[in-house]
């Protein structure tokens, strides 16, 4: 039944069509006119068809878990405490050993610690603290161990990491996760993947066979842009090939520049086939982004490190979003080693979530610490807590911790 007023009809349409005023068609002009405008940015040397003469790249896909990531609500007592950095390759070509980093909770949480002068809640220095212990040699661990090579290939200091880690412990989990996934980049490349048994082993005839597949964009924050600088610089001296793909991305998210995405990645069909990479031009990722430190590396202050690029993963979808990877790929490496990465990234694809690379999905597996050893791991720490304080102290904690 319609309301008082709306005699015939019950979803307001005349109403709407009365308030449709100039001011409208207008904005529906000039929305078309800018949407032809950034379309037409697209120039023919940033369309790069993929052949089939190009040879795969071997995939190696990063990740890191633990700190406040996901597992916290299924694991508050170990979750902040352990972070696992692991890597998998396509079928197990390659291995990489997984490197785990133990913090003290209680340490960071509520710091007291008298003989070094630290009182009660200095979080600050207590953060500073742990972090300096992994810059600190003799490395004790292998975390330690991937973050003193990471000094010693780039030049990175824990000057370099600046003081947002100190911050609170979120930040400094933040960071901290962030951190040891490049310092393990860096250590597979300078204690495994460059020596001569690993890659007689696995057939490599250089280092410039490996794709390393980093989950999320070629960035960093809450650091000093002296990290992003010489970490940039290193991966450019090795000629690293490297990719970051994100799961997000503004690019096609929002209406505007998902609708002009959606339009090159039809025309680049039509013109050389399904298989090819589209490299973002600098008009849209402005439209795109509010602020330029977002997507371009050459800005100072800016805390990006790699060009944007986009492909469509599987040619036939419900939706014309679905299976569209937007990646980063550092500035240095030319079309020639684009064509290899994007090769790659169609060969590992994968149907789950809607068109992804799958070794990325292995990797988080085997990084994740939401499993049987890090349940058991918990459940030790608690009973060893029970024994040392009592019931009721132990009682107290499971409360909190909702266990």
């Amino acid at each position: 039944m319609p309301y008082t007023g709306e005699g015939s009809n019950p979803f307001g349409i005349r109403s709407f069509l009365e308030r449709l005023d100039e001011k409208v068609l207008e904005h529906l002009h000039h929305l078309t006119e800018r949407l032809e405008e950034l379309s037409g940015s697209l120039e023919e040397k940033d369309l790069i068809p993929l052949s089939g003469e190009d040879v795969p790249l071997v995939p190696v896909a990063l990740t890191v878990d633990g700190g406040e990531g996901l597992a916290f609500e299924d694991l508050p007592l170990f979750a902040i405490g352990l972070v696992r950095v692991a890597a998998v390759s396509a079928g197990g070509q390659i291995r990489f050993p997984t490197i785990e980093h133990v913090l003290s909770v209680p340490e960071l949480l509520t710091t007291s610690s008298a003989e070094e002068g630290v009182g009660e809640g200095d979080f600050k220095e207590a953060a500073r603290r742990a972090m300096e212990g992994l810059f600190k040699p003799p490395p004790e661990t292998p975390a330690s161990e991937a973050m003193q090579t990471l000094a010693e290939a780039t030049g990175i200091s824990l000057d370099d990491l600046g003081t947002y880690y100190t911050k609170d412990i979120q930040a400094f989990t933040e960071v901290l996760r962030s951190v040891l996934e490049w310092a393990y980049l860096v250590w597979s490349v300078e204690k495994v993947a460059k020596s001569p048994e690993f890659q007689n082993l696995h057939n490599l005839s250089s280092l410039q066979e490996i794709l390393f597949v980093r989950d999320g964009r070629l960035a960093q924050t809450g650091v000093e842009k002296g990290f992003r600088k010489k970490l940039n610089e290193y991966f450019e001296r090795n000629r690293l090939l490297l990719v970051g793909i994100s799961k997000r991305s503004r690019l096609v998210a929002e209406g505007l520049t998902a609708r002009v995405i959606a339009r090159w990645l039809e025309d680049g069909k039509a013109k050389v086939g399904e298989r090819f990479v589209l490299r973002v031009p600098d008009k849209l990722l402005e439209a795109a982004y509010h602020y330029e430190r977002q997507w371009n590396a050459d800005l100072e202050g800016s805390f990006v490190m790699g060009q944007r690029y986009v492909t469509k993963l599987l040619s036939e979808t419900f939706r014309p979003s679905e299976s569209v990877v937007v990646f980063d790929l550092p500035a240095y490496l030319g079309d020639a080693e684009v064509r290899r990465v994007g090769v790659t990234l169609h060969r590992y694809r994968s149907a789950l979530f809607s068109g992804s690379v799958g070794l990325l999905l292995d990797a988080h597996a085997r990084a994740s610490v939401r499993n049987s050893l890090s349940e058991s791991l918990q459940e030790e720490i608690l009973d060893r807590y029970r024994k040392k304080l009592g019931e009721e102290a132990w009682k107290r904690l499971r409360t909190w911790l909702r266990l």
